[in-house]
């Protein structure tokens, strides 16, 4: 992992929530020494982006004890998983591809869970390293299927800091990230035109 993306959109995001006021950041778990290992010695045939990488690098989950899903979405949404979170939830998934053949048309083979509102729904990372959307982002909601966010994690979080800019989410009078879902999706298509929404 190239230690010269020290300073990632994730950190900058992180960052801005914080000068914010926001209450989230005091819940992200300290960041993994060596992210990734665990997902390479569990999953074979699939790749983790290094963006992915960077994610636990610079926060491995979040402490959830004595806390509400409201006060632990990151950009007014997702709930992101630690690593081990994420291993546990694609194992499920695994399962689930096992046991009904129609349920890979719904969450398809190699999209990696890393995120959840809490609702059922996920975000998933594109984890086929021979696939045209390797790395690139997308919402598996819950009951309807999967639609592209961004073109890869990076472009998330640089996605959601515009967000914040653009008062597309804000930070609520108990500390909560909360989100103009409509405003939202109008910067998320003006930053991403040619995404699958």
């Amino acid at each position: 992992m190239d230690e010269s993306k020290a300073n990632t959109p994730i950190s900058a995001y992180i960052e801005s929530l914080s000068k914010a006021g926001a209450g989230v950041v005091a819940y992200l778990r300290e960041g993994s020494s060596a992210p990734g290992e665990t997902f390479e010695t569990k999953v074979k045939g699939l790749m983790l982006p290094d963006e992915v990488k960077w994610l636990w690098r610079t926060f491995d989950g979040m402490n959830s004890e004595d806390t509400t899903l409201d006060q632990l979405w990151l950009e007014g949404c997702f709930y992101f998983f630690s690593e081990a979170e994420a291993l546990d939830d694609f194992m499920i998934t695994q399962r689930l591809w096992e046991e009904d053949e129609a349920f890979k048309d719904y969450w398809p083979q190699g999209f990696f869970p890393i995120a959840t509102p809490g609702d059922g729904s996920r975000m998933l990372v594109d984890c086929s390293p021979q696939s045209e959307t390797f790395g690139a982002v997308f919402e598996l909601l819950h009951g309807v299927g999967v639609s592209a966010l961004a073109p890869s994690l990076f472009d998330y979080f640089t996605l959601a800091r515009k967000w914040l800019e653009e008062n597309a989410i804000w930070i609520d009078e108990d500390g909560n990230v909360d989100r103009d879902f409509d405003r939202s999706d109008d910067i998320q298509q003006q930053m991403f035109p040619d995404a699958m929404y």
